[in-house]
């Protein structure tokens, strides 16, 4: 049996998560045991469901605020539960005291997995200088490198990542995203919104996300139709805010809070636009699983690596442009249907998440092979 444990840092309903979550999901449980390491004492979404699977969730301070305190920790926890052959580390420059705390304890195989580029965000001198030590401790102790794309291993490993770290793309089951005409009207029915359009937006209620400029758009596209209605599907530290901005803004009833939900793949089902302003993304679970369901998406240029581009679907514009901009795009592609070959095309472009957890379970087991010499 491999022993690997999983650095999510967290397990709330999020793309990183997402992905560990699948990991956990479609890896050969005969080979693997996998334990999951987050941060803070917050139980998250997925929690329930790593354990139902055989997980033992650890929960463990925030490195960032304690640093030395955390690869203490860690180091105890990879004694206490391990050994461990394997190190997968999920939580960008942090990994630096993950790997840092593998290799202590004597850890095979430590891997550091980028799952974002956020080239050109702006942040504090201190948080600069964090961010550099932790890369110098990434280079110096890991010894596999992923990412979701080029742009975002190149981000956080540097340029030397083409060419020596390893693509696994952020894949997806479109089997699951089959929704039938009556749950469709079901669902609509129940939430209010039967004789309407929907737009719909998921993802954590978090600045990165950008829903306040959603609000803006959905006031422009009330301008040209009032049969439109628009969801918001997640939560995050902005719920509060961003429900009194919609009731300030004489928008409740036409933007519905729908916060975490397990169902998903039924909401993609009601929808007829997703969007997606993020100011920055990686290879994005959600704008796969948009296109898996079959609808067009309207989606900020920053926030659709090419990767991402599986179907014809997508429309990007820029965050320089107006809010009236993004709402003529999203009227334009109200009552063109959804794409009738969108699951093929995931399986095609091989974003199918079982073949994807299937490769990485063969190099989890080459990886310890090599580095055991």
């Amino acid at each position: 049996m491999i022993k690997v444990l999983q650095v999510a840092g967290s397990l709330k309903l999020g793309g990183l998560e997402t992905v560990v979550m699948n990991i956990v999901r479609y890896s050969d449980k005969d080979t693997f045991k996998i334990d999951i390491v987050v941060y803070g004492e917050e139980e998250g979404d997925y929690e329930a469901e790593a354990k139902r699977l055989g997980c033992r969730v650890i929960h463990l301070p925030f490195p960032h605020k304690a640093p030395l305190t955390f690869v203490s920790k860690l180091r105890k926890v990879l004694r206490q539960f391990g050994p461990y052959d394997i190190v997968h580390s999920h939580t960008l420059y942090n990994c630096g005291l993950v790997v840092k705390g593998a290799f202590k304890e004597g850890v095979t195989v430590r891997i550091s997995h980028s799952h974002t580029n956020r080239v050109g965000e702006k942040v504090k001198w201190s948080r600069r200088l964090y961010n550099a030590y932790m890369r110098f401790l990434i280079r110096k102790y890991t010894n596999v490198q992923y990412a979701c794309s080029e742009n975002a291993g190149s981000y956080l490993f540097g340029v030397d990542f083409i060419g020596s770290g390893h693509v696994l793309s952020n894949g997806i089951n479109p089997d699951k995203f089959i929704v039938t005409e009556d749950k469709r009207e079901r669902l609509k029915l129940a939430l209010g919104i039967k004789n309407y359009y929907v737009i719909g937006q998921i993802g954590t209620l978090h600045p990165v996300k950008n829903h306040k400029f959603s609000i803006e758009i959905m006031k422009e596209i009330l301008k040209h139709r009032a049969d439109v209605r628009m969801l918001f599907i997640g939560k995050g530290a902005l719920f509060e805010e961003i429900s009194h901005k919609i009731e300030n803004e004489g928008l409740k009833g036409y933007i519905y809070m729908l916060g975490p939900r397990n169902d998903v793949p039924d909401l993609l089902g009601i929808l007829d636009v997703y969007l997606m302003p993020s100011k920055y993304e990686g290879v994005s679970v959600a704008l796969m699983e948009a296109q898996a369901a079959g609808l067009h998406c309207v989606v900020t240029n920053t926030a659709c690596a090419p990767e991402v581009h599986v179907t014809n679907q997508i429309t990007t514009l820029t965050l320089n442009d107006s809010p009236s901009v993004w709402a003529e795009a999203i009227v334009r592609s109200l009552g063109k249907g959804k794409y009738a070959n969108s699951r093929k095309a995931i399986k095609n472009s091989g974003y199918d998440i079982r073949d994807i957890i299937s490769r990485l379970n063969k190099d989890y087991s080459t990886y310890i092979k090599e580095f055991a010499k």
